[in-house]
Order: structure tokens, then sequence, then C-alpha cells
């Protein structure tokens, strides 16, 4: 696994815990950084994902994941279908 993947891990798995939990700004506050740490990355995972393997991918994935989820508990259902499909066709 590549280190920024596992550096975004922790932020990742907040940024669930408070989506699932219904906090949405503090959801928004894990994926932010999560999406910080792996930044430098995500342009290359989108563009060329088999050079950075399924972690990194999986990571963005998850992000993507996140703010939807938040966005669904925001009753903006709109942005979070769109999330959803970015998040599902950079995984296919």
């Amino acid at each position: 696994m590549r280190s920024s993947a596992k550096s975004a891990g922790l932020c990742i798995w907040y940024g669930w815990v408070y989506s699932l939990g219904d906090l949405p700004q503090l959801a928004d506050l894990w994926s932010d950084r999560a999406e910080a740490v792996l930044s430098p990355d995500l342009q290359t995972v989108m563009t060329d994902p088999v050079k950075f393997g399924p972690e990194l991918c999986n990571a963005y994935a998850q992000i993507l994941a996140i703010c939807a989820t938040t966005a669904r508990h925001q009753r903006d259902y709109q942005t979070s279908v769109k999330l959803g499909r970015t998040g599902f066709e950079d995984r296919a």
C-alpha cells in the first residue's frame, strides 16, 4: 500500500463514522483531510488508475462515497447521485 493511501486511512474512517452518524460538517472535514493527503496522487489516479494500484483507487472512491452519503443526509439527492456515479465509474 502506498504511504499516502495508508496515511489517509484514518481520515477516511473518521469520515465514514461522522457521515453515517449524520454529522455532515465533521464528515466533510475528515474527507477533506483525506483528500489533502491524497491530492498529489489523485490526478494521476483519475487518468491512470493502474499506476497506483487498488489501494489508492479505493481510497479515492471512499472519499466520494463519504461525500455522497453526506449529501444524501442533507437531502441533496442530485449531488449524492452524481458523486456515487463518479465513484462507481472510477472503480469500474
